[in-house]
C-alpha cells in the first residue's frame, strides 16, 4: 500500500544520487533536514529528447511530517502522523553515522537507513542504496604538514 509506494520512491531517488552536487556539497544533513542530495534528472519523453538537468532533492522532518522538496519548490508531504524520523548514513568503511561527514564535498554515503515512527508507535525502516555502487574509494589528500601542496 502506501508504505510500499513511499519506500519505492525514496529508494529510487537515492539510487540516482550523483556524487557531484554542482555548487553545493553532494550530500548534506543537519537540523530538520534528514538529507539533501542531487539526483539525475528524469528522462524526457521521446527518443532523442534532451535529458533533463539534475535536480536537488530535500527530505525533511518537521511538525510530525516527512516532506520532499525539489529544487527549492513547494514542499510536498510524503507522510504525516509521525512522532519521529531519523536517518543514518553508511560510509565506505561500512559504519553507520548519525550525520553524514563525507571525506570530500563530492562524497555520498553508500546507503541511508531511514527510520519513521508513527504516532501509533509503528516503526518503519527503509534502507536504500545511494548512487552508483561501483565507485572508486575516496582518496585522502595530504595536508601541507604531511608534505602535500
Amino acid at each position: 500500500g502506501r508504505m510500499v509506494r513511499i519506500s519505492t520512491m525514496i529508494r529510487s531517488e537515492l539510487a540516482q544520487a550523483l556524487p557531484n552536487g554542482g555548487r553545493e556539497a553532494a550530500f548534506v544533513t543537519g537540523g530538520d533536514v534528514l538529507f539533501t542530495f542531487t539526483r539525475a534528472g528524469q528522462s524526457a519523453a521521446g527518443a532523442g529528447a534532451e535529458p533533463m538537468p539534475p535536480v536537488r532533492v530535500t527530505y525533511r522532518f518537521a511538525r510530525g511530517a516527512l516532506t520532499r522538496q525539489v529544487d527549492g519548490g513547494e514542499a510536498a508531504t510524503v507522510m504525516s502522523d509521525l512522532s519521529a524520523a531519523t536517518a543514518e548514513f553508511r560510509d565506505d568503511a561500512g559504519a553507520w553515522q548519525a550525520a553524514w561527514q563525507g571525506a570530500t564535498p563530492y562524497a555520498i554515503p553508500r546507503a541511508v537507513r531511514l527510520t519513521l515512527t508513527g504516532k501509533d508507535g509503528v516503526v518503519t525502516r527503509i534502507v536504500a542504496m545511494v548512487g552508483p555502487q561501483f565507485r572508486p574509494a575516496p582518496v585522502a589528500t595530504a595536508t601541507a604538514e604531511e608534505g602535500g601542496t
